[in-house]
């Protein structure tokens, strides 16, 4: 069957199907004399994960631009499985994201080139005991993990407890120390 999506007759909504697909396909249409097209793929059903990164000491103040990379563990019967990168996400204007991931997918990193400058280069994440845990983002082994218990799929928000990045008081100021990196 290489039906992947239907048109409805009476309303021009498109929905695309449920098959996946390796390649883009595009639906077109042309009003006024002006052609319209929209790509799109299928993905398999993912985790839909609501988050915010915000300001430690001011959570409600949201950090614009930051890019969230997420990765999933290759199973290959070791200790240590490589990971797979499935994902980016950047944060929007009130630092707040709405990522698609697999449901597999265990690990986030932080681009440090997103950044803002007047802020360390570390993230605070909620740990399990409900403290939060520092990461260092320019350690590339130690990757924060993403919330425990994703569902297979739907949505999974925790914008109620944001990453937190630490400001910088001013140039000179000593980088926070990252907690031990047990993942």
């Amino acid at each position: 069957n290489n039906t992947y999506g239907s048109l409805g007759s009476n309303t021009g909504r498109f929905s695309a199907g449920g098959q996946e697909t390796p390649t883009s396909f595009a639906v077109e249409t042309i009003y006024n004399d002006k052609r319209y097209v929209a790509r799109y793929y299928i993905k398999p059903r993912q985790v839909r994960l609501v988050g915010r990164v915000a300001t430690e000491g001011r959570p409600q103040q949201g950090v614009d631009g930051v890019v969230l990379d997420f990765y999933a563990l290759i199973p290959d019967g070791s200790q240590n499985p490589p990971e797979l990168y499935v994902g980016s996400v950047k944060t929007a204007h009130d630092g707040s994201f709405r990522a698609s991931i697999p449901s597999g997918t265990v690990r986030f990193a932080v681009k440090n080139n997103s950044i803002p400058s007047n802020y360390f280069h570390s993230i605070l994440v909620p740990g399990p005991g409900g403290d939060y845990l520092r990461f260092d983002t320019e350690d590339p082994s130690c990757k924060p993990p993403v919330p425990a218990n994703l569902p297979e799929v739907g949505l999974r928000d925790v914008s109620s407890r944001p990453y937190l990045l630490t400001p910088k008081p001013n140039d000179d100021a000593p980088k926070p120390d990252p907690d031990p990196c047990y993942y």
